[in-house]
């Protein structure tokens, strides 16, 4: 992601960089192509879905190592890659065993295993990566997931599947067949949800007891902001008294609910600010099982809705990978941010809940 992630993939280029080709893939190098292809240490990167892009990208290595090609990609070829049939990444589980260190222990259970069922997402929230790549939403077959889930509770005896996806909750016929073979398996899980999903889910009794029934551990929602105005201005699409509402019914069950905020948008005030504060501690009064949530700063995307808004308020892009680097979801960025007094205050109220989260760092 850009930020702080990409301190590593440097070290890891520059190391290895003339012993073997450096590619690069992932959100930055799809949204921030240049700020990657400018380094001496990176000799290609993929932007977009990469599974069939890097296939062919090997293909053409082969061709250029046995001088069949005598040029280099131009910047024609690095269009965003888009991978339509999900089901074509599906691994099969008993053909390709699974280390030890691919499994984690986190959100309550001692052996999970992360899956993606699901790419993408329909809504286009202004600050959000996913606008900026213009992918439709696409599902693994159900019938797949199921496999899946059978295989590795059969070979690895897992007591938790985390699914690692943007939106779990898009397709009900389909969560609800999945849910149902892991309340079979005895399997628990943890997922992230769009809120007003469960607008109606935490009034359909049958469904919430399939949750319950099911394992949940944890439900993972982004509500980004306690200010009517900024939800409208980053096209967030809910409604603060529907927030109150949801989290007031999902108290009532013994799941853990994560809630994510984003603090530090372009034009907020420190009112608005305070709006999101109040609304935490609200949130949190009103459900025991709500987690400390996280209280990340914005990061500007190159691309997203409101990238010129914060380039109209100041901000300047880094001019080398080591710069998008110091970008940090805890720190604010001093060319958007420029009050001193806001920085502090936007710094101390990320790092203050960062420190206070029972989440693995």
């Amino acid at each position: 992601m850009t930020g702080q992630q990409i301190s590593s993939a440097i070290r890891i280029s520059k190391k290895f960089h003339g012993k073997v080709p450096i590619v690069w893939g992932g959100v930055h190098p799809t949204i921030c192509p240049e700020s990657v292809l400018n380094e001496s240490y990176v000799d290609y990167i993929i932007r977009g879905d990469g599974e069939k892009a890097f296939y062919d990208f090997l293909g053409f290595l082969e061709l250029k190592k046995n001088g069949n090609i005598s040029k280099e990609f131009s910047w024609d070829n690095y269009k965003v890659y888009y991978f339509e049939n999900l089901n074509d990444s599906v691994i099969n589980f008993v053909d390709e065993p699974i280390a030890e260190q691919y499994f984690i222990k986190r959100d309550g259970f001692e052996k999970a295993f992360p899956l993606e069922t699901s790419r993408g997402c329909p809504h286009n929230c202004a600050f959000c990566h996913n606008s900026a790549t213009g992918h439709t939403y696409r599902m693994v077959e159900t019938k797949l997931v199921v496999r899946n889930i059978c295989q590795l509770y059969e070979n690895y005896s897992i007591d938790g599947i985390v699914f690692q996806e943007d939106n779990f909750f898009l397709n009900l016929d389909r969560v609800k067949h999945i849910l149902s073979k892991l309340r079979d398996c005895n399997i628990g899980w943890k997922a992230n949800s769009r809120l007003s999903y469960f607008k109606k889910l935490v009034t359909d009794k049958e469904m919430m007891k399939l949750i319950i029934d099911s394992h949940c551990h944890v439900l993972q929602f982004g509500i980004e902001s306690g200010s009517e105005r900024i939800l409208k201005l980053i096209n967030k699409k809910i409604i603060l008294e529907d927030v109150v509402k949801i989290n007031k019914c999902l108290a009532e069950y013994d799941i853990a609910v994560r809630y994510n905020f984003i603090v530090g948008f372009p034009t907020e005030s420190k009112e608005e600010i305070e709006e999101t504060l109040s609304l935490i501690k609200k949130l949190a009064a009103d459900n025991l099982n709500m987690e400390v949530p996280f209280v990340n700063i914005y990061t500007p995307y190159p691309g997203t809705p409101i990238y010129k808004l914060a380039q109209k308020e100041g901000f300047l892009p880094p001019a080398d990978l080591e710069g998008w680097a110091q970008m940090t979801w805890n720190y604010p960025n001093h060319t958007l941010h420029k009050d001193e007094k806001l920085r502090s205050f936007l710094s101390d109220i990320s790092n203050d809940y960062l420190m206070r989260s029972t989440y693995p760092r």
